[in-house]
């Protein structure tokens, strides 16, 4: 663990650095385009030029293309032999795409993942008590989440606008347009369903029933009626079938049968950072010392996992259900997208962008304008937190052997516990006796 004053010393360098950007408005522009425009640059040739197109829009092409052709989007591949693995909605609104040239069309994409991290960035700041605060906030949490951020933006995936969507939902929830927040989480879900899906237990917890059924009806609207206009509902039934039979099929005990298996949902692949795979690779050492087996009972302790992580959602929904402060109720809310990682069968690297949610919470605790000795414990604590989680991920990115043993899971578990526990459970912050005084 860090030390109290190596911890003061990085908060004080985070600070002055922090503080230096905002008062130079220019420099900041100029080093998010440099970080743009140089991702952008490999992302498009790796997608568009390389000899094998190594990023996933082209999945997500391949599958336009094969709604066009009449083929079942979950037979074609890539020329990577890669399969679409999401909903049909992705693949309908994906056939734009088909209709330019495939760099032009794996630019705008970058393009279009580049404006919607511009935008969390933005959505970001906002939530800060001033300008100067919610700066810091979300340049810290995109220091702490850059590794996974970045590898979605270079790969194509869709991180960056699951993550944009997740705020846009939080910012709408927090301003009581809860019907909104809804549909749009519906939309998301149906979208890519990985990390939002958990969310609707947000809204349960809360006894947001307009929200919920506003999430319903987005999830029938996106899922079942405007596939079904677009590509007939026949079709739409068939390939609702075909998906729910892959996907249950890749995480049961013969997934090593399917094609999904060493593409996406081996546990064995060290970038697997589930708590599922990661006590699958340290109770059975080898993908052929597990085939054949049961995998039930690291099923039922995750199972337990989640079950617990939700209780004490559900504890936090109970002990604040005022929707203040905002950065207690976004930490509550950074919870069940983190629950979707550690418990879901397959959680790659990339999907740790979600992180961003839970390290913006964390930063906004970190009040850089109260320097009273009071909150120092707290921001200690609060400070440890983003760098055991932030670290930890990281160093499973350099080191295989770290990988293979979970140091991202565990270290996010253990980070998230730092800030989770005693903000959301333990003790009634000062914040909201703040709240409940006026």
């Amino acid at each position: 663990m860090l030390s109290m004053n190596t911890l003061q010393a990085l908060f004080g360098l985070m600070t002055a650095a922090s503080y230096r950007l905002f008062r130079s408005p220019r420099l900041i522009a100029a080093l998010l385009t440099a970080l743009l425009v140089g991702v952008g640059i490999s992302a498009v040739y790796r997608g568009a030029w390389s000899d094998r197109q190594r990023t996933d829009f082209s999945v997500f092409v391949r599958a336009a293309q094969a709604v066009e052709s009449g083929e079942n989007i979950y037979d074609v591949k890539t020329s990577r032999q890669w399969n679409y693995v999401y909903l049909p909605l992705l693949a309908l609104l994906s056939a734009g795409f088909t209709k330019i040239p495939f760099g032009a069309a794996v630019l705008i994409w970058y393009l279009l993942s580049a404006a919607a991290l511009i935008a969390v960035l933005s959505l970001a700041a906002r939530l800060g008590s001033n300008a100067r605060e919610g700066f810091f906030a979300a340049l810290t949490a995109l220091v702490f989440s850059f590794p996974p951020i970045l590898g979605t933006l270079a790969r194509g995936q869709l991180g960056v606008l699951s993550l944009l969507i997740a705020l846009a939902v939080f910012w709408l929830y927090l301003r009581k347009r809860d019907a909104a927040a809804g549909f749009l989480l519906g939309f998301g879900i149906v979208l890519k369903t990985s990390p939002l899906a958990p969310l609707i237990f947000f809204f349960l917890f809360r006894r947001s029933w307009k929200a919920l059924f506003s999430c319903a009806a987005g999830g029938v609207f996106f899922a079942l009626i405007l596939p079904g206009l677009l590509a007939g509902h026949e079709r739409n039934m068939f390939w609702l079938a075909e998906y729910l039979r892959l996907t249950s099929h890749a995480v049961s005990d013969r997934g090593y049968e399917g094609i999904l298996w060493q593409q996406l949902v081996t546990p064995f692949a060290e970038d697997n950072q589930s708590l599922y795979a990661v006590l699958t690779r340290i109770a059975w050492g080898s993908e052929a010392a597990y085939i054949g087996h049961s995998n039930e009972i690291i099923r039922w302790a995750v199972r337990l996992a989640a079950a617990l992580i939700l209780a004490g959602g559900a504890a936090a929904a109970l002990r604040n259900p005022k929707r203040s402060p905002a950065k207690r109720l976004l930490l509550e809310f950074s919870l069940y997208p983190m629950l979707m990682l550690w418990v879901s069968p397959v959680t790659q690297n990339h999907h740790y962008t979600a992180m961003f949610l839970l390290f913006l919470a964390g930063a906004l605790y970190l009040t850089p304008d109260d320097s009273s000795e009071q909150r120092i414990p707290e921001r200690n604590r609060f400070l440890a937190g983003l760098c055991l989680a932030g670290l930890s991920f990281l160093a499973g990115l350099i080191v295989e052997d770290l990988a293979w043993w979970g140091l991202p899971v565990w270290g996010t578990l253990l980070g998230a516990s730092l800030m989770y526990v005693p903000a959301l459970w333990l003790t009634r912050t000062k914040e909201n006796s703040e709240t409940d005084q006026r």
